[in-house]
């Protein structure tokens, strides 16, 4: 019998690399969303200080041109802010634009190895199935010998 072989295998191999890459891309796009959750956190920290510290400026009176030099400085921590919020929302839409690919291809994946298994298990069967033929050959081969030979002695 000749030896096992996939017929799909280089499609196999090919889906393989696209689960690989899709899992790749998958944890850039977690580390990149974990990254815009630290700025935006840092973003979010530096506001609250500015808060805390314009608070404590206004009970010790703040001259007019100090307030509108931390008026600016307040509105400029407030664009960083939402712009990374913003960039958050956007990685956290490419995480599950990735996480949905490497299911999808980990599924097709997952299909071919299946099949693959199921044709293994068929060729498992079909050798067992031959070995058995060969082997009730060989038995009915010496029986038929043996009772030659017995009738030939009788």
């Amino acid at each position: 019998m000749k030896r096992f072989a996939f017929e799909l295998e280089s499609v196999r191999s090919l889906r393989e690399r696209e689960e690989k890459e899709a899992r790749a891309a998958y944890g850039m796009a977690c580390r990149t969303r974990d990254n815009a959750q630290d700025a935006s956190r840092n973003a979010e920290l530096r506001l609250t200080t500015a808060r805390l510290d314009w608070n404590e400026r206004m009970t010790s009176g703040l001259e007019g041109s100090a307030l509108r030099q931390w008026q600016v400085g307040w509105a400029v921590l407030q664009t960083q802010r939402d712009h990374l919020l913003h960039e958050l929302r956007m990685a956290e839409g490419k995480v599950q634009s990735a996480q949905q690919k490497w299911q999808s291809t980990r599924q097709k994946l997952e299909g071919l190895e299946k099949l693959k298994e199921q044709k293994w298990t068929d060729y498992q069967a079909e050798a067992n199935r031959l070995e058995v033929r060969q082997l009730d050959e060989i038995a009915s081969a010496r029986a038929a010998n043996d009772a030659r030979a017995f009738l030939y002695n009788l």
